[in-house]
């Protein structure tokens, strides 16, 4: 079975192909001007092998750049239509708790968005997976950093996830164990997905305070 997974951020876009859970092929470009248009060179370089029969499409909803997730959805659509595959999603969210090899039962992702505003969000672990009952919050940084500092004082084990280093050098109380930062990619996301992650909705995680 032959999987297609997409990926975009503010930075950089990336796509991978996956036969069952092995990685076959991996292309990854940064971002110029804030466009994602050489997506369309690396989904060609993916296709140079005539006659692929891909299966299943990954990609991550957010939240995010909604312009690039947006253009991610109709790509993915679009291939979708023509081979016939299958489309499963992620959160972001997701991308990065699928980076955790050691669990620990309270984790809080949080990662960059934009005016210095931070998306974060609490989970606990339900066997296998982490799983959250409240929505995720998009706050400034002083809310933010507030916010997991407290949780830090209430849950002794919580860790951190996120998505640069630069971020958790403002954390209190937090053991050099207990916070991780990670680069992600369309190989997370397949990660994700293979772990247990993967959904069927389609729609994107929207935020109106970060596209206003």
């Amino acid at each position: 079975m032959l999987s297609l997974s997409i990926y975009s951020s503010s930075q950089r876009i990336s796509i991978a192909l996956y036969q069952n859970s092995k990685l076959k092929r991996f292309f990854e470009k940064k971002i110029e001007d804030r466009k994602i248009d050489d997506i369309f060179l690396l989904i060609k370089k993916i296709f140079e092998k005539k006659n692929l029969k891909i299966d299943s499409i990954f990609f991550s909803t957010g939240p995010g750049s909604y312009t690039a997730q947006r253009s991610i959805k109709a790509i993915a659509q679009g291939i979708s239509l023509i081979t016939k595959s299958k489309i499963k999603t992620v959160s972001e969210f997701d991308v990065y708790l699928s980076n955790l090899e050691k669990k620990k039962k309270n984790v809080i992702v949080f990662f960059k968005a934009i005016n210095n505003n931070f998306f974060f969000r609490h989970y606990r672990l339900f066997g296998t997976i982490y799983k959250s009952k409240k929505k995720y919050e998009n706050r400034n940084f002083s809310e933010t950093y507030e916010y997991i500092n407290k949780k830090k004082i209430k849950i002794k084990d919580l860790i951190v996830l996120s998505d640069s280093k630069k971020n958790i050098t403002h954390l209190v109380g937090f053991k050099n164990n207990e916070v991780f930062s990670f680069k992600t990619s369309a190989k997370d996301i397949a990660r994700a997905v293979f772990l247990g992650y993967g959904k069927n909705t389609q729609e994107i995680n929207y935020h109106h305070t970060y596209y206003e």
